[in-house]
């Protein structure tokens, strides 16, 4: 009896995926942490919607510097501008 061939890569994720867990994973605790904190601090002082406000905004600002900068730089990977080659060389 033959043995069955073995999928080649059948646990790998393709680039996108394992680009999107990266962010995920980046970008949820940058998102939460702040949001908690300025929770707490509206719990434990009397600054009842600044805390969560200022957690709020940012954890989405870090968020998104997170995500451009990630955009940019598989950008660069795919497209390299010109003029940085012409510098290196």
């Amino acid at each position: 009896m033959k043995a069955m061939p073995q999928r080649q890569h059948a646990t790998k994720h393709p680039a996108w995926m394992r680009l999107a867990i990266r962010l995920a994973v980046w970008v949820a605790p940058v998102l939460v942490t702040p949001l908690l904190l300025g929770i707490l601090l509206d719990t434990s002082t009397p600054t009842a919607p600044w805390g969560l406000l200022c957690g709020l905004t940012t954890g989405i600002t870090l968020g998104a510097l997170i995500i451009i900068r990630t955009i940019h730089a598989q950008f660069q990977a795919l497209a390299p501008d010109p003029e940085d080659a012409k510098e290196r060389s």
